[in-house]
């Protein structure tokens, strides 16, 4: 079953333009971005839940959907295993790779 609605989880040029291109799509209802932008506002509803748990716990109850994950914390938090583990769509890593990721920076001059 493909799902209706659509999650973007950001709030940078980079969410703006997945919600952007997600919107032109047509393919969903309803477009949620959390936090969002004073520009992501224009295109779809975004909801003020920051918190790794604040999104997992508003995810929780909801019907299938595509949550596009952008933010390196929530990442490496394992929000992507957990939206899994409810049955969403979810893009972004697993929780190993971001943490891997985060291990292998660099550290900054």
């Amino acid at each position: 079953m493909q799902p209706e609605y659509a999650v973007i989880v950001g709030k940078g040029a980079r969410e703006h333009a997945l919600v952007w291109g997600l919107k032109e799509s047509s393919r969903f209802k309803e477009i949620f971005a959390m936090p969002g932008n004073p520009g992501i506002s224009q295109i779809a509803q975004c909801l003020p839940y920051r918190d790794t748990e604040e999104i997992v716990a508003w995810a929780m109850d909801k019907s299938p959907m595509l949550v596009v994950v952008g933010p390196e914390n929530p990442l490496a938090e394992g929000i992507v295993d957990r939206l899994r583990e409810a049955g969403h769509w979810v893009i972004g890593p697993e929780q190993r790779a971001a943490r891997l990721e985060r291990a292998n920076r660099l550290p900054s001059r």
